[in-house]
C-alpha cells in the first residue's frame, strides 16, 4: 500500500513537470524512481567533497598555536616540603623541528603544512611541573633535589575518517629526581595520551586542544605517583641519624 502511494507521487511529479507516463504507470514510477536515486548520489558525491575541503582546513598555510597547562590535579602541601627546594630542568629529546608538534591534513589524509607551538615545549613541561611542585609545598630554585625531564615525544596526528576524523596526541616524558650529588633516586617514563573524536578540520586548534589533555594526562600520572614525592622528600631529609 505505502508503496502504491510513492508511485502515484512520484507519477505526480513527473507529470508537474511536464513529462508525460509513456507506456503506464510503472515506467513513469520508474523514471522518477531513477530521478530520485541521481539526486541522493549527488547529494552524496556533494557530501564528501565539502568534507575533503572542511578537513583540509587551509591546509596549505602552517598555524601557530599557544598551549596551555590546565591542572587537573587536588593537590595538597605536604608535610616538610616547605624545607626542601626543588629545581627543574627539562630537555628537549625529540628529533626534528623543535617547535612542530603536528601537521596538518586534507581530507584524503596527506600531510601539508605545519602546526607549530609557539612556545618551547620544554618550557610548557617546565612550567607545568614547577606549578604542581609548588602546589605540595616545595620551595623551586637551585642548589637542592633535583627533576629532570626528558621530552621524547609531544605531537599530534591527526586520524581521518569518513566525514570527520580525531586528533590523537601524545606526550612521553622521561622523569628522574637526582639528588645534590647527581645520584639517580626515582626514575619513570611518563605517557599521557588523548583522542578527540568528531574533527572536521584537521589544523591548529583542534591539535592545541587534544596537546593540552595529553599534556594535563601526563602531569596528573606523575602527580599521582607517591613514590615521586618521596623520593624527593626523603632524600632531601637524608638518613635519620640516632644518638649512641
Amino acid at each position: 500500500m505505502a508503496l502504491k502511494v510513492v508511485l502515484k507521487l512520484n507519477e505526480r511529479r513527473i507529470e508537474n513537470r511536464g513529462v508525460k507516463p509513456l507506456i503506464g504507470s510503472g515506467i513513469a514510477s520508474s523514471v522518477a524512481l531513477t530521478r530520485t536515486t541521481k539526486d541522493y548520489l549527488m547529494f552524496r558525491i556533494l557530501a564528501c567533497l565539502l568534507s575533503a575541503i572542511a578537513l583540509s582546513g587551509c591546509a596549505l598555510i602552517s598555524d601557530t598555536v599557544d598551549i596551555q597547562y590546565h591542572s587537573t590535579t587536588a593537590t595538597a602541601p605536604l608535610l616538610g616540603a616547605g624545607q626542601v627546594r626543588v629545581e627543574v630542568a627539562v630537555n628537549d629529546g625529540r628529533t626534528g623541528r623543535p617547535d612542530q608538534i603536528g601537521v596538518k591534513k586534507n581530507g584524503y589524509g596527506m600531510e601539508m603544512a605545519p602546526i607549530l607551538a609557539s612556545r618551547p615545549v620544554p618550557d610548557l613541561v617546565r612550567d607545568a611541573l614547577v606549578l604542581e611542585l609548588r602546589k605540595e609545598g616545595f620551595d623551586i630554585g637551585p642548589g637542592g633535589m633535583i627533576v629532570v625531564v626528558d621530552v621524547t615525544k609531544f605531537s599530534n596526528d591527526f586520524k581521518m575518517g569518513f566525514f570527520s576524523g580525531d586528533a590523537a596526541s601524545e606526550a612521553i616524558l622521561g622523569v628522574q629526581v637526582r639528588n645534590p650529588a647527581g645520584r639517580i633516586v626515582y626514575s619513570r617514563t611518563i605517557a599521557g595520551d588523548n583522542s578527540t573524536g568528531g574533527v572536521f578540520i584537521a589544523g591548529g586548534d583542534n591539535a592545541k586542544a587534544s596537546l593540552e589533555r595529553s599534556l594535563s594526562n601526563a602531569i596528573a600520572k606523575l602527580m599521582a605517583d607517591p613514590a615521586f614525592s618521596r623520593a624527593i622528600l626523603d632524600t632531601a631529609r637524608g638518613p635519620i641519624k640516632f644518638s649512641s
